[in-house]
C-alpha cells in the first residue's frame, strides 16, 4: 500500500463489486476502526484484524478467554432466528434480509472462579448497604456483558432448573407427591398412602438450602435496587474500602441505558451461560460450602440433556448494513468497556483465584 501523505483524509476507496464485505471495510475506515496499517490486501483479513485490535483496546487483559467470531451471514453460521423477536423483526427489516455478526463466545473449560461473600459481608458489616450496595452494581455489570453466576443469579437459576420455575420447591414437591401417590395405589392397592414418609423421601435442593448458606439479602430476598445512591457511595471513599468502591463507581457508570446485546435475537443463542462463577464462600470442608457451584454444574448438565449446544455465547452484535455495522461497532467497544469494568470491580473484591 502506497504511503499516505499527511494532507491526505486516511479513507479507503474499493472498485468493482459492492458487496458486504467491501461496504463493511468502508463503514469501519470511515469511522476509524479500519486503519492503514489493518490494511493488508484482503478485506476478510483486514476486517477481522480491525475488530480484533477493537477488542483488544477495550479489554486488554481478560480474565475470562474469549474467542470473536465474523459470521458474513448468520444463516450460513447456522444460527437459528428467533421468529417473534428476531433481529429483523426488532428493526423491522425485511425477513429475507441478510444479516452478518460479531459472535463472543468462552471457553467453558475456564471458568472465572471467585468468592466474593467475605469482602462483601465486611462491607456490609461495616456500613448497612454498602455490601448489598456494591454487590448491586458488580451484577448489573455483569448482567449487561458477559454475566455472572452469583448469590443473585444463582437464586434464579435454582428458579429454573430444581423448581419449574416457581419461588420455591412448593409445586414440585407437589408433583412429586402425585406421582407417589399414583405409584402406591398402582402396586399396593387397598393400603393407606403415607404421605409423610413420602415427603421424608423426597431429595432434592430446597430453597431452605440456599437461604442456609446464603443471607437473604445477598440472595433470594436481594431487593435488586442499590440501598446506597452513588453519592452516598463515594462518602465512603477515605476508608478502607476504596479500591472497591473506586472500581464500583466506575461500573455504575458504564452501565448502558438501552441494551447492546443481540444475543436474545438468535434462538440457538437464547440460553446464554457464564463464564464466571462468583461463590458467596468456599470452605476446604465440602459440608460447609455455599451450593452456587452444584447450581452451576446441574444447570450445565440441564442445558446439555435438553438440547442446547451453544452454551458458550456471551455475546452477538449484528447488522445488515454499513450504517448498522458501525452501530454494531460502537456497542461492541461499549460491552467490552463495561465487561472491563465488571472484571476491574471484580478484580478489587475478590484477587484470589481458586
Amino acid at each position: 500500500m502506497p504511503a499516505i501523505r499527511a494532507d491526505v483524509p486516511h479513507r479507503f476507496a474499493v472498485h468493482g463489486r459492492n458487496d458486504g464485505l467491501a461496504g463493511a471495510a468502508l463503514a469501519l475506515a470511515d469511522t476509524g476502526i479500519l486503519r492503514p496499517e489493518h490494511w493488508q490486501g484482503d478485506l476478510r483479513e483486514a476486517v477481522s484484524t480491525a475488530i480484533s485490535d477493537l477488542a483488544h483496546k477495550h479489554l486488554p487483559n481478560p480474565l475470562a478467554d474469549y474467542t470473536l467470531v465474523l459470521a458474513e451471514d448468520t444463516v450460513a453460521a447456522n444460527l437459528e432466528y428467533d421468529t417473534s423477536h428476531g433481529y429483523q423483526a426488532s428493526r423491522k427489516l425485511p425477513a429475507n434480509t441478510r444479516v452478518s455478526a460479531l459472535i463472543v463466545t468462552f471457553n467453558l473449560d475456564n471458568v472465572v472462579h471467585r468468592v466474593i461473600g467475605p469482602a462483601i459481608q465486611r462491607m456490609e458489616g461495616a456500613h448497612r448497604g454498602l455490601g448489598q450496595t456494591v454487590l448491586y452494581w458488580l451484577h448489573t455489570a455483569f448482567n449487561h456483558s458477559s454475566s455472572a453466576l452469583d448469590p443473585i443469579a444463582g437464586y434464579g437459576w435454582a428458579q429454573y432448573n430444581y423448581w419449574m420455575g416457581e419461588n420455591d420447591e412448593t409445586a414440585r414437591e407437589e408433583e412429586e407427591l402425585e406421582y407417589l401417590r399414583a405409584e402406591h395405589e398402582n402396586e399396593q392397592k387397598g393400603k393407606p398412602f403415607d404421605e409423610a414418609a413420602a415427603r421424608r423421601q423426597l431429595q432434592f435442593f430446597r430453597k431452605a438450602d440456599y437461604d442456609r448458606a446464603i443471607p437473604l439479602w445477598a440472595g433470594s430476598g436481594f431487593k435488586h435496587h442499590p440501598m446506597l445512591s452513588l453519592e452516598q457511595l463515594a462518602r465512603h471513599r477515605r476508608g478502607r474500602f476504596r479500591p472497591i468502591i473506586d472500581a464500583t463507581l466506575a461500573a455504575a457508570h458504564l452501565v448502558p441505558k438501552r441494551q447492546i446485546n443481540d444475543v436474545s435475537c438468535f434462538e440457538l443463542c437464547r440460553s446464554v451461560m457464564s463464564a464466571y462463577l462468583l461463590r458467596w464462600y468456599c470452605s476446604l470442608d465440602r459440608n460447609r460450602q455455599d451450593p452456587l457451584a452444584q447450581i452451576y454444574d446441574d444447570y450445565v448438565n440441564e442445558l446439555y440433556q435438553s438440547g442446547e449446544d451453544r452454551l458458550d455465547v456471551s455475546a452477538v452484535f449484528a447488522w445488515h448494513d454499513p450504517r448498522s455495522l458501525v452501530d454494531a461497532m460502537e456497542r461492541f467497544a461499549q460491552w467490552l468497556q463495561l465487561l472491563n469494568g465488571a472484571e476491574h470491580l471484580l478484580g478489587a473484591i475478590a484477587p484470589r483465584n481458586i
